[in-house]
């Protein structure tokens, strides 16, 4: 949410709710083409019965995201003609409001099958509107009518209020607050899911629902699970008058709308608290609400795993500088609407300057990191031709008045923004096609590089400033064996991908073919745990891991952002980043390779509670000992669940005298002990002489490798040991009974070894 709705306090759609007009929402879908065989089942079916492949549409297909392809869509809130129809089968996406008689399974079904019936790639996702955030029956119920109706009185514990007491400015912690909220100290008698701080944070609650001021309908905390009921079952032609989620997006409920999803609407009543105050148009103090309407929408995700999900608006959970952001939706939502991104819907003004900056300039960018995750949304735009120098006539050909700003409109959104636009009138209600025909997508040029935080910020009344872009990588952090790269996000037309190039020597960008000798590896971007956290000025919204390394080696790296189409930014960013020459006990393991194999063991024991040892390594420094070896079978390094102690020995001969300590076999003579992550002393005849400190040991996931780091001060400071490894529970030796590895601190060379395994001899 920005400016502008915390002073307005509404947008067009809002209005359009409330004044009981139509009411729907911008959502988009793409069609994305389907398999052969998926074709060949639709347009037999087609054939067989028209109308038949609208049905088998219910069925979306497994693993595809088909609303990241979105190219256009359609919204209208007026009357379905068929007019209206013909229209919206022209597009990827149509969104409707289910409040006319005329909206029926049939005409949801025409316009799914989209201009020829017997084509499936040119069908039409329909999603239809549904208010979570207020409970728009209430609109025309005074507090003692709905006292009297049951629908509204529910256990009667309601409403409710924030649970950490008054919080007039919000707090950037949601720590324990349970989703339904404190009984009101004004009163109850209502259902739980109503709320009442805004009477609180003016004063004193009392004990009625607060209401949207402008439209009447009663504010609602979607995190109470009652609520989710309501919603899912109204219907049409009921006693609320309102589709729900079964009606719309199921055959057999209601009017069996069958649509493709739904569009939820009233997302703002999560806004943060300091959004208003008591003299804003339009109070809201529910920030607490917001954990809750995220968890509402993650179960209508798995109430309707096959359905598209659209949120209008709540920007704020996806601002990692407020404490929603570690509350957002993520994959649950499949599109973000972004409402008077520029074009708003006041008739004395075309746009604002200062909103239309702070949306370009502070929201987009973290917008468009978050919808350009792996499981990211498409973010749709909706714009009004409601400006004085526009004619809503423009939109259909008619007239020219308004054109260069319409056209400016798009630019702004879909060629710079990359979002998904339509433009139409205060009502939504005039069908047109003016972006499908002036929008065009044709895309050579690679993303630009911006800046999820943004240096140039002002607040009311000056204008923000485009933030200074981070260009390419910005944070190259070295790993076990791998490289950490942090990066911020490009922009563009079509969904920005990020690929990394690397080599072992600095980059020739002077060259006819710099990257000719550069890996070039695609990114998976993850989110840095310090993005989210406050200060944007030093955290990024991606990072990913490249790993494979070699330790004791120094690598070149460059980020570059490239588009759907193939265009590639040409960024020359570089960072060098050296490896360690030491393995991380960090159950990682791909830094190993800065030691030889010192041994190979057969499968030659059972499954136990300790290893069946394969390879074995070692390396050491100055000042420590590394030892990795893997097992044929899974074990826990502490001897668990089996037994409370580890059945992993580690015998260290620290003097190489066989007639001195414990003697292991007729070759070694052990004075220290690793069992488990523990040192032992040892002694001639005496396995255990005391516990002389803890090792630094780590295994992968999944039990197969273990690696330790033994500081040469727990052994005495010898410079050169004999090591021998045994499973305890099997009698497995590691090299088999007799022989011994040998290691001297620091190592070098090359490691050999007979070929039975007996010992190995690493040299220097």
């Amino acid at each position: 949410m920005n400016i502008l709705r915390a002073v307005t306090g509404l947008t067009a759609l809002h209005l359009l709710i409330a004044c009981g007009g139509e009411v729907s929402t911008l959502e988009s879908n793409s069609n994305a083409t389907v398999g052969v065989e998926l074709q060949a089942v639709r347009v037999a079916a087609r054939q067989l019965h028209p109308g038949a492949g609208a049905v088998l549409q219910q069925q979306r297909w497994p693993n595809l995201r088909p609303h990241l392809h979105t190219d256009h869509y359609f919204i209208h809130y007026g009357d379905i003609t068929q007019n209206v129809i013909e229209t919206a089968k022209r597009y990827q996406v149509a969104i409707l409001h289910p409040q006319w008689p005329s909206l029926t399974r049939t005409v949801v079904a025409q316009i799914q099958e989209g201009l020829d019936p017997l084509n499936p790639n040119d069908d039409v996702q329909v999603l239809l509107y549904v208010s979570v955030g207020e409970d728009l029956r209430t609109a025309q119920y005074t507090d003692a009518q709905m006292l009297a109706d049951p629908r509204f009185t529910g256990d009667g514990s309601g409403p409710r209020v924030d649970p950490r007491g008054v919080y007039p400015n919000g707090l950037a912690d949601f720590s324990g607050v349970q989703p339904l909220g404190a009984p009101s100290p004004g009163g109850s008698g209502f259902a739980s899911f109503y709320l009442d701080d805004n009477d609180l944070v003016n004063g004193a609650a009392d004990g009625l629902p607060d209401r949207n001021s402008h439209f009447g309908a009663a504010f609602v905390n979607a995190g109470d699970p009652a609520w989710f009921e309501v919603v899912d079952n109204m219907t049409m032609d009921g006693v609320d008058g309102l589709a729900g989620f079964r009606e719309a997006m199921t055959l057999d409920f209601g009017r069996g709308l069958g649509a493709d999803g739904v569009f939820l609407d009233t997302i703002d009543t999560a806004a943060p608290n300091f959004y208003t105050d008591n003299t804003s148009p339009n109070q809201g103090e529910f920030e607490w609400t917001a954990p809750g309407f995220a968890d509402f929408i993650r179960r209508l995700k798995r109430a309707y795993p096959n359905k598209l999900v659209l949120q209008n608006r709540g920007l704020f959970f996806f601002d990692p500088r407020l404490a929603h952001y570690r509350h957002n939706p993520g994959s649950a939502v499949d599109y973000l609407l972004f409402e008077s991104y520029r074009l708003n819907s006041n008739g004395f003004e075309s746009y604002n300057p200062f909103f239309f900056a702070d949306n370009k300039h502070n929201f987009m960018p973290k917008l468009a990191a978050e919808a350009g995750r792996p499981d990211g949304f498409r973010v749709l735009s909706l714009g009004y031709a409601e400006g004085p120098d526009i004619s809503l006539a423009t939109l259909n050909g008619n007239s020219s008045a308004g054109e260069q700003t319409l056209l400016e409109d798009i630019e702004e959104t879909q060629a710079i923004a990359g979002f998904r636009h339509y433009i139409t009138s205060a009502g939504l209600d005039v069908e047109n096609d003016f972006v499908l025909q002036q929008g065009d997508l044709t895309d050579a040029s690679p993303p630009v590089w911006s800046s999820t935080y943004n240096d140039n910020a002002r607040g009311w009344p000056e204008q923000s400033d485009a933030p200074t872009p981070r260009v390419g990588l910005q944070q190259a952090i070295a790993e076990s064996g791998a490289v950490r790269l942090r990066w911020d996000v490009a922009l563009d037309m079509h969904r920005v991908s990020y690929v990394a190039y690397y080599q072992d020597a600095p980059f020739d960008f002077a060259s006819n073919r710099p990257l000719a000798a550069a890996t070039r590896v695609p990114l998976r971007v993850g989110i840095p745990s310090s993005y989210g956290r406050g200060a944007l000025s030093a955290t990024y919204p991606y990072e990913a891991v490249v790993d494979g390394l070699r330790g004791d080696r120094t690598y070149y790296f460059v980020v570059r952002a490239v588009d759907t189409l193939g265009n590639e930014d040409d960024n020359e960013q570089t960072i060098a980043v050296t490896l360690p020459d030491t393995p991380q006990i960090d159950g990682a393991f791909a830094d190993w390779d800065v030691a030889q194999t010192a041994l190979q063991d057969g499968d030659d024991a059972g499954d136990s509670a300790g290893p069946d040892f394969m390879d074995v390594k070692l390396h050491t420094t100055e000042t420590a000992l590394y030892l990795y070896f893997s097992s044929d079978n899974p074990f826990n390094l502490d001897g668990s669940p089996t037994y409370g102690y580890s059945r992993t020995l580690i015998f260290i001969d620290t003097d190489l005298d066989s007639a001195t300590g414990y003697s292991v076999g007729a070759a070694l003579g052990s004075e220290r002990l690793i069992a488990g992550n523990g040192a032992y002393s040892q002694a001639a005849g005496a396995f255990n002489t005391g516990y002389l400190g803890s090792v630094q040991a780590a295994q992968s996931e999944d039990r197969l490798q273990t690696e330790m780091q033994i500081p040469i001060a727990l052994l005495g400071d010898s410079r050169e040991v004999r090591i021998l490894l045994l499973n305890d529970e099997t009698g497995d030796y590691a090299p088999n009974y007799g022989g011994y590895l040998e290691a001297l601190m620091p190592m070098s060379g090359e490691c050999a070894g007979d070929a039975g395994g007996r010992t190995c001899r690493l040299s220097w």
